[in-house]
């Protein structure tokens, strides 16, 4: 009888091994499964980083060219009113253009 309950029991053991060792391999498993994710999501926020990054270049680059524009627009207004007021001058002082 005593034989009969150890291989009872050591059946139940052998099963409760089997057991934790399909949960850790399931583990496994979810872990690989996750880490497959993470990694998948991981490549996608990089891949929007790098897309977001080089938009970013080419606004600053628009901007530093707005900039230059609008410098050159000032300066070019600028000549603009010396040449206006140089006409009104020759205007008040008759002078004909050759």
């Amino acid at each position: 009888m005593w034989v009969l309950l150890a291989i009872k029991d050591s059946y139940k053991r052998l099963m409760s091994v089997n057991y934790v060792s399909a949960v850790i391999c399931d583990v496994g498993n979810a872990e690989t499964q996750s880490e497959e994710k993470a990694n998948l999501i991981r490549a996608e926020y990089e891949k929007r980083l790098c897309s977001m990054q080089a938009e970013l270049r080419k606004l600053e680059a628009a901007k530093m060219e707005h900039l230059k524009l609008l410098r050159n627009q000032s300066h070019t207004e600028k000549q603009l009113k010396a040449y206006e007021h140089d006409l009104a001058e020759m205007k008040k002082l008759k002078v004909k253009p050759e």
